[in-house]
């Protein structure tokens, strides 16, 4: 199983993150916001970005935030659909346990993959 998380499947520059930001749709919910659209690249990566915000903690648990999105995304069916996404987290994040914070994170990335699912069938 490949655990990395490679450079074809993120988004990078600020352009990137300007781009997807502006002509996207989101998804929100009282923990994270997320923007989506579909890819315009050619090609079957999807990519994603993390706008972790220093109120969501210290980094430590910044750091586990990203980690737990990134090992959503990798094990996700979407890292080969052609879709952007550009997850934004909310503070209230903060004042919950860490394993509070993994269901959570990973119920609101299914239930947007879920949509996304249903729509293109």
């Amino acid at each position: 199983m490949d655990n990395g998380f490679p450079k074809s499947n993120r988004l990078r520059t600020k352009s990137d993150f300007k781009c997807l930001k502006d002509n996207s749709r989101i998804y929100r919910d009282k923990y994270l916001n997320l923007y989506y659209s579909k890819s315009s690249e050619s090609g079957i990566n999807s990519k994603m970005g993390l706008a972790i915000s220093r109120k969501c903690g210290n980094s430590v648990n910044r750091n586990f935030l990203k980690r737990t999105i990134r090992e959503f995304f990798r094990k996700s069916s979407f890292k080969n659909e052609g879709y952007s996404f550009l997850v934004n987290t909310k503070p209230a994040l903060r004042q919950l346990e860490k394993k509070e914070v993994k269901l959570i994170i990973e119920k609101s990335l299914e239930t947007i993959f879920c949509k996304l699912t249903s729509s293109n069938s």
